[in-house]
């Protein structure tokens, strides 16, 4: 899958999740908290990963959930 809100890396063992909307603070929208479920299941499916670690880009880790950003919906 392709996502537009995070990143997914996975380096070995570890599975590195990154929020991507620094714009916005890292607000989590409605495709975000999607993408981000099926970002995690795709790890916990993994038999590889033994780690996932969440970050964010940009200099807030979240601020919060975004019920308005125009592009969103």
């Amino acid at each position: 899958m392709e996502y537009q809100t995070i990143i997914s890396e996975q380096h070995g063992a570890v599975a590195r999740l990154i929020t991507n909307r620094p714009r916005y603070k890292n607000a989590q929208s409605r495709l975000m908290i999607e993408e981000l479920d099926h970002a995690f299941a795709a790890a916990n499916a993994d038999d590889e990963v033994r780690v996932i670690i969440l970050a964010a880009a940009g200099d807030t880790f979240s601020s919060g959930h975004d019920i308005g950003t125009p592009e969103e919906k």
